[in-house]
């Protein structure tokens, strides 16, 4: 139980030491004998997955409004908005991680 526990919690800290890697060492590891640390594995593994797309959303659509615009100021705006609101969901996610990995070790 225990070691499901910490397992589970490592997942979602793994976002301090090795985003995405540890979440997927243990979901292949967890195959068919652990299925909740899968779970967990798979969850922390999306929550980690998440901020990447949402940057690389963000660039494709500020390299396809400066190739359309040809204008540096709005591209510039949108870059501004577009970066910062991928920014802010960015930290929430990490902060998130953070608290479920140590609301995980702290459960009963």
């Amino acid at each position: 139980m225990l070691i499901k526990k910490v397992l589970s919690a490592l997942c979602y800290l793994s976002i301090l030491f090795a985003p995405f890697l540890f979440p997927l060492i243990v979901w292949v590891i967890c195959h068919n004998n652990e299925p909740e640390v899968r779970a967990e594995a798979a969850r922390a593994m999306l929550l980690h997955i998440v901020p990447l797309v949402i940057v690389l959303v963000s660039l494709i659509i500020i390299g396809g409004n400066g190739i359309i615009t040809n204008n540096a100021q709005i591209t510039a705006g949108v870059s501004f908005l577009l970066l910062g609101i991928a920014g802010l969901i960015d930290l929430v996610l990490y902060i998130y991680n953070i608290y479920y990995g140590i609301k995980l070790l702290l459960q009963h």
